[in-house]
């Protein structure tokens, strides 16, 4: 298994510590480094903004997008339908709290959608990985909670199987996941996680650059190939 075909870099919404319209450069370091492949989060933009943020995403060059970050309040089925024809789109995922409305909306698509477990300790049980296309595994939330030892915890560990994608990001001394790396150590975690944790389709939700990120990504893939190959 060698994990550089499987990790993608990403583009996000969050603001953290950049501006708002961070995403901005984001796709324009991805047009420069003609980088065809990539997974994104439109998670904080509303409907109108998400507009000129699908503007700026078929000006980047981008050919694939394998997994996308769906939220529960605005999104439409023809955005499902776009990034299914358009970009070869293989799972959408959306938070734990968001899952039941977001399946129940989209029907026809809910074999597609992927329940992304969080680390509240207050998982609904009433949604199963069978109802929906599967797991979205985020790694740095599966630390926190394996270091909780709460419901997220067991859950995943109950349905490894179950993991069709990741989001990967930072998780630093404080104990707390974090989508803004200062450096790369921030990843050593992950040397203490279990295999079966580490889908095909692994997304960086990092603000960070996307040439921070292909850096962090070069780390992340030597971490995981000595780990899982040697």
């Amino acid at each position: 298994m060698n994990f550089e075909d499987k990790i993608f870099v990403g583009v996000t919404s969050h603001c953290g510590r950049h501006k708002p319209n961070n995403w901005k450069k984001q796709f324009l370091e991805i047009k420069k480094l003609g980088i065809k492949t990539i997974s994104l989060f439109p998670t904080t933009l509303n409907f109108e903004n998400r507009k000129e943020f699908y503007k700026e995403l078929e000006k980047s060059g981008v050919e694939k997008i394998p997994l996308v970050h769906i939220r529960s309040e605005d999104f439409t089925e023809d955005e499902l339908n776009y990034f299914i024809t358009k970009y070869k789109t293989k799972w959408f995922n959306c938070h734990e709290k968001d899952c039941d409305v977001v399946y129940k909306r989209f029907p026809k698509h809910k074999h597609l959608i992927l329940l992304e477990t969080g680390h509240s300790d207050n998982l609904n049980e009433k949604i199963k990985p069978e109802e929906v296309g599967g797991i979205c595994a985020d790694i740095s939330h599966f630390m926190k909670s394996k270091e909780d030892n709460n419901t997220e915890y067991e859950y995943i560990r109950k349905n490894f199987d179950k993991i069709k994608a990741n989001h990967l990001n930072g998780f630093d001394s404080f104990r707390k996941d974090t989508h803004h790396l200062k450096h790369k150590h921030q990843l050593d975690y992950i040397k203490t996680l279990p295999k079966k944790l580490f889908s095909d389709i692994i997304a960086l939700e990092m603000d960070n650059s996307i040439t921070a990120q292909l850096k962090f990504k070069k780390y992340i893939v030597k971490l995981l190939n000595t780990k899982f190959n040697s």
